[in-house]
Parts: structure tokens; sequence; C-alpha cells
């Protein structure tokens, strides 16, 4: 059963709508021959503002519905200052998931659906605040999600170095400190 959206008052996402975010889980479904690195054709992998202070949520793919570790799990990192609430980062990806026709639902981490061929599932297992500069070339990393918990800052500076190859290495920075 999928929860639909529903505007409330906190975010677009919905917060009254889920009555427990952290094990709120995406749903979504893609052609049976589909592998996770498919999406990379459509979306990219790391997508943050060039400039400024923002939240950012780390966002898990996996055909597996417990996110297996021994299953192919794909990590995106979103980050916008236009986003007020951690969830409204997983609503600009669900955004940009339906510009190129991959349809999602909302599911509770407990609520009935059977793995299957094209389903695949997506989730946040974290989030926390990103200081960019484009134009100096630098990048911290820190804080947490009061939505979905601390995310794994060290996998978000990995991502990160990938997307943005020609900064310094001493130019990233990373703290689980503050919010």
């Amino acid at each position: 059963m999928c929860i639909r959206d529903r505007v409330s008052t906190q975010s677009t996402w919905g917060f009254k709508t889920i009555p427990n975010l952290r094990k709120a889980i995406l749903f979504a479904r893609m052609e049976p021959t589909s592998r996770l690195t498919d999406l990379l054709k459509l979306v990219p992998q790391v997508d943050l503002d060039s400039e400024g202070v923002f939240k950012y949520i780390l966002i898990q793919a996996s055909f597996s519905r417990s996110f297996d570790p021994s299953a192919e799990v794909l990590t995106f990192v979103r980050g916008y200052k236009s986003c007020a609430y951690h969830p409204d980062i997983l609503e600009a990806f669900r955004s940009d998931l339906r510009k190129h026709k991959i349809n999602t639902c909302f599911l509770q981490f407990d609520a009935p659906l059977e793995e299957g061929s094209g389903r695949i599932f997506f989730r946040s297992p974290g989030g926390g605040r990103i200081q960019h500069s484009a134009s100096a070339k630098k990048l911290s990393i820190y804080g947490y999600s009061q939505s979905f918990g601390q995310a794994n800052h060290d996998l978000t500076l990995e991502l990160a170095k990938k997307a943005y190859p020609d900064y310094p290495e001493s130019s990233f920075t990373v703290s689980y400190e503050g919010y």
C-alpha cells in the first residue's frame, strides 16, 4: 500500500503522512533487465548546490528491500539550499526520477510488498549539512538530520571527491559534530 503524497504544514514531503521517517522507503519499478547503475545514466550520483550552506541526505537504491549488504546498493548524495527540511531533498530526488518516467510511492518499512523483477527500493540512511564553495573549491560535511539520523559522512566524502576531482584533497573536511 502506497502512502500518497499529502501537503503538510511542515514539508511538501508530508511529515504527517509517514509515522517513522527513518523506516520509510520509496518503491519504484524499472525494466526487469535493468541494473542499478542504469540509474546513473538518468540522474547524477552527486548533486549539490555550488555555493552556500545547506542540508543534504544520502539516498540508497537497491533491488533488495532489506538493503542487504551482500546485495548491490547504489548511493546518491543530494543537497540544496532551497530545501528547508531533509525530507524535501528526498522529494526533489523523486521529482528527478519522475522526469525520467520512474514513478515512486512511499511505503512503510513493514508494509507488504514482495521483492521482484524490476522492483527497486530507495531509502535515506541519514543526512547532515554541507558548506560548499565551488569558486574556492572547498566542501565541508558535518552534522545530522533530525528526520533521518546522521549520515555516513565518510561515504559522502568519498562520493564528493569523485564528483569534484579538480578540488584539492585538502579542500574537503568532515566532522561528526554540530547540527
